[in-house]
């Protein structure tokens, strides 16, 4: 009688751990699910709604990676009408998928960025697709980087007073103040990969470089 009360004991024990093991999943299987789930809803914007931000953080092609995250904030309330269609201070959402240092001297730098997310001052995260429309320097920049003379559109040589840069508008195109680089869209499966390109050397972007997008719905 012993014998089996112990052995019912035993077998209770191992349901039991059983269920704690199964029951329950850890931390990092719960990171590990929500880190590749891609957002279940989309923002719905007429395609060629041009919306101006500035990036987050620095951008140096020499320094970048493919898969790195690329990140803007909306600076503007995008709007239609009288109707309000994404709010200010909402963010802009990358990655770094193709990637040029110029070690072929033929070939100038480059690097290709793909914007598909965006997350709102809620805390929702919602599929968008962008492409950059234009680029500039930060407001007050001073002096460019590469070429140690201050900004100007159209890259010449100005006076240390005059290195301000505008700012962009919904309706600037292309790179303004950014001497040597060029802005092209690749198209590949549907989506549309932004190309920034020098063939004056790497591309330095700093930090509140300012950026127009444009909804591309794919």
């Amino acid at each position: 009688m012993k014998r089996h009360a112990i052995a019912a004991f035993a077998m209770l024990a191992i349901l039991t751990s059983i269920t704690i093991v199964t029951g329950t999943p850890t931390n990092a299987q719960a990171q590990a699910s929500g880190s590749t789930k891609a957002p279940e809803k989309a923002l719905s914007l007429p395609s060629g709604t041009a919306m101006v931000g500035r990036l987050s953080e620095k951008l140096y092609a020499d320094r970048c990676r493919i898969g790195d995250v690329v990140e803007a904030q909306i600076t503007r309330d995008v709007t239609e009408g009288h109707q309000t269609l994404l709010k200010r201070d909402a963010h802009v959402t990358g990655r770094i998928v193709k990637l040029n240092t110029a070690s072929n001297a033929t070939e100038p730098y480059g690097v290709g960025i793909l914007f598909d997310n965006v997350a709102l001052k809620n805390g929702d995260v919602l599929s968008l697709h962008v492409e950059i429309q234009a680029i500039a320097p930060p407001q007050n920049a001073g002096l460019n980087p590469i070429t140690d003379i201050p900004y100007s559109p159209g890259g010449a040589k100005v006076s240390a007073n005059q290195g301000v840069v505008e700012p962009l508008s919904p309706k600037s195109q292309g790179p303004i103040g950014l001497f040597g680089v060029s802005l092209g869209v690749e198209t590949a499966n549907r989506t549309h990969i932004s190309i920034l390109s020098s063939t004056n050397g790497n591309i330095h972007l700093e930090k509140w470089s300012q950026v127009v997008f444009r909804v591309v719905n794919p």
